[in-house]
């Protein structure tokens, strides 16, 4: 399963992406402070949300569940395009069909935990995010998981300070600083999570992701005060300053949920006492060396101190060098100054080797001046042979080794292209066999093929079409692997298809009554009886639909709304038409059996079901509304003296052809208003009430 973890990562360590099960595909975007990920199965990137990069990401990789981390994790309050960017990846989400989505924030937010900051922008922003997720679970079907986690923290102090999490950023003030600025005041309760146990709670989530909108407050078990917080620094390093804001804002606190221990049995095991002397011990090593007499300068100054530093050194040793064997007859031969150029160059390249070489020349003619007039010197061609020979030894020395080091840099990128193509190699690899496998599931399941047509069919075995839209959308799901089907159906010489049942994915998303004009290329292959397959990915087109057709017309439509990228292919089509056809034979059978038995199971002259059939077709309502595919209204009809046929004839007239009215087992009328909820009540009514014709709901 693939999945993305996006956001803020800056308190997350390795250890918390080695508690992910790493049979997964999982990718990392956003800044971390993990340096290397080592023999971990992670991609990671370092795009921003709103770059196009992020977008391709989706479409390279096929995500069942994304994780996003707020920027307000870990008491910050400086959190910038915080609902743009959690706004652009939902929208992502949706376009890429992704199921599951996990926020994780803090706490602060939960009511109780402010203290008259209800109208800070802060708290305004996190209020909107979460009403964001709860919308966005709502009305697009999305498995939604909002985490509420107070202070996060790990062990693993080999990172850059700024990607530090908050409790690193204060152990990293008192062990160089020697004082630690606390926000709030001294009594304040906070809590401190390990990252480790929040990546053991993500993984049991990730398992058995929960359906719809879920929110869960996660606590770890170090709860205390800022005090006590700095009485347990104190203890591992002393004389430290500690100081306090005073300003209750952004401080998560300890807030503990049953949700994670109910559903997935977890509970927290890091305990910030036994972990922080190792953090602490951590912290000292790592800046050991920023102690020292270059602590805090920057690589270009460093780099420009050492050469400074050898120039002269060198320059210095070789002056003093050749003073000292101006008297001895057997080295005085040796210019140890032309030694300095060839060595500066080798070492340092050409640009270095020239300014070791002018600095040679300077020296030349110090020393030439001491026995010569300056004159006479330069003047003199014999005496510019000693610096034709100095720039010329420091310009073949320094481009011999600038060559040798471009050799040795393009090696390295070459490397790193050739591991980049390794990776691709290997997802190509992986995915070829994620096909043997769906290939061999497509074998097992032709061999298995007869009993699922004849399972199939037993199912649909009913006369009550209702009863066979009920099995329909169960049958599509188990067959097909697929929780997004949708059944229409279209009145004669109708502009309009009726939404009939749909699965529980979209029972909140499609809209009831659907103008099949508006998808010309669809229904120009569906009057010539042929599926459509949505391959030049049309917007708002479904990806599969065939047609229920009756007396050479389309009484009917059988979609799927939305497929993933494995089912658009020959044997998903193959299996859809077959199971269609099954589905739409048995609708056919059931219609006109229908309509044969009318007498039988209507009342005469009128559209009222009989008790007996009424209450079957009410039964399979009911099955439809607990399972989430369909929803209905019931209404009983109060008839005051008016004949049965005048009555039917009135109510007919004020509904659709899929609402059905029947009596009751009280000798009552009763009314069925199909996908339907109380919110279209007040429309009936009107109608009701205008035909003087009183009324009571009886379910909703």
């Amino acid at each position: 399963m693939g999945i993305l973890f996006t956001g803020n990562l800056s308190p997350m360590a390795s250890g918390f992406f080695r508690k992910i099960d790493q049979n997964h595909k999982i990718v990392v975007c956003g800044k971390s402070g993990i340096k290397d990920f080592g023999n971990l199965s992670v991609t990671p990137y370092d795009y921003n949300i709103d770059e196009a990069e992020f977008k391709n990401i989706f479409k390279t990789y096929s995500f069942k569940t994304v994780i996003y981390i707020s920027n307000t994790i870990d008491g910050a309050i400086k959190a910038f395009d915080e609902l743009e960017n959690l706004e652009n990846t939902l929208y992502l989400c949706r376009q890429n069909k992704v199921t599951n989505f996990i926020y994780i924030t803090d706490n602060d937010f939960e009511e109780g935990t402010h203290e008259n900051n209800s109208n800070s922008s802060r708290f305004i922003l996190q209020q909107a995010c979460e009403s964001l997720c709860r919308n966005s679970s709502k009305e697009y079907g999305i498995n939604l998981t909002l985490v509420r986690v107070p202070y996060i923290y790990n062990t693993e102090m080999n990172v850059k300070p700024h990607l530090f999490s908050q409790l690193g950023i204060w152990v990293n003030a008192a062990v160089l600083e020697k004082k630690i600025a606390f926000p709030g005041n001294p009594d304040d309760e906070v809590d401190f999570l390990w990252d480790e146990d929040l990546g053991i709670l993500l993984d049991r989530i990730l398992d058995d992701p929960p359906k719809g909108y879920l929110e869960m407050n996660i606590a770890g078990r170090n709860g205390m005060t800022y005090h006590q917080l700095s009485e347990m620094i104190r203890s591992h390093v002393a004389d430290i300053e500690v100081s306090y804001i005073h300003k209750r804002i952004a401080i998560p606190q300890y807030a503990k949920g049953p949700e994670a221990r109910q559903k997935y049995g977890w509970f927290p095991v890091g305990s910030l006492d036994e972990q922080l002397p190792g953090m602490i011990a951590s912290c000292r090593s790592q800046y050991k060396k920023r102690k020292s007499f270059l602590f805090g300068a920057n690589t270009k100054v460093k780099d420009v101190l050492s050469v400074s530093i050898e120039l002269i050194f060198f320059f210095a040793l070789t002056t003093y060098l050749d003073y000292w064997t101006a008297d001895n007859a057997q080295i005085g031969f040796l210019d140890f100054r032309l030694i300095f150029v060839v060595v500066m160059g080798v070492l340092r390249g050409l640009d270095i080797g020239m300014l070791a070489a002018a600095a040679a020349c300077i020296g030349y003619v110090f020393s030439a001046t001491v026995e010569l007039q300056w004159q006479i010197v330069f003047y003199n061609v014999q005496n510019w042979l000693p610096f034709a020979a100095y720039f010329l030894a420091g310009s073949v020395s320094g481009y011999t080794s600038d060559k040798s080091n471009d050799a040795i840099r393009f090696l390295k990128q070459e490397q790193e292209v050739l591991e980049q193509k390794y990776i691709f190699l290997s997802e190509l690899y992986m995915k070829a066999l994620e096909n043997k496998d769906a290939f061999n599931s497509q074998i097992i399941g032709y061999k298995n093929s007869y009993g699922r047509i004849y399972e199939v069919t037993k199912k649909l075995e009913s006369t009550i079409p209702e009863q066979i839209f009920y099995e329909a959308v169960q049958v599509l799901e188990d067959v097909l692997e697929n929780c997004y089907v949708a059944i229409y159906s279209v009145k004669e010489d109708s502009d309009y298809a009726r939404l009939n049942v749909c699965s529980k994915a979209l029972h909140t998303v499609l809209q009831k009554s659907v103008r099949i004009s508006d998808y010309p290329e669809m229904m120009d292959r569906l009057n010539a009886d042929k599926t459509w397959i949505n391959t030049k990915c049309l917007p708002d087109y479904p990806a599969y639909a065939i047609a229920i057709t009756h007396n050479k017309k389309i009484a009917g439509l059988i979609c799927l709304q939305y497929a993933e990228d494995r089912q658009m292919n020959l044997d998903f089509s193959n299996r859809f038409k077959i199971v269609s056809g099954l589905i739409k034979n048995s609708l056919i059978r059931a219609i006109e059996r229908r309509e044969q038995a009318e007498c039988g199971t209507m009342i005469p002259n009128t559209r009222i079901l009989r008790k007996e059939h009424f209450q079957k077709v009410l039964e399979v309502k009911r099955q439809m509304k607990e399972k989430e595919i369909s929803e209905y209204l019931l209404i009983r009809l109060f008839n005051t003296g008016r004949k049965l046929t005048e009555l039917s004839d009135t109510v007919s007239k004020m509904v659709r052809d899929n609402d059905i009215i029947g009596l009751g087992e009280d000798e009552q009328v009763y009314l069925i208003l199909s996908q339907t909820n109380s919110g279209y009540l007040s429309v009936i009514a009107e109608r009701l009430q205008k035909n003087q014709i009183q009324f009571e709901l009886v379910h909703s």
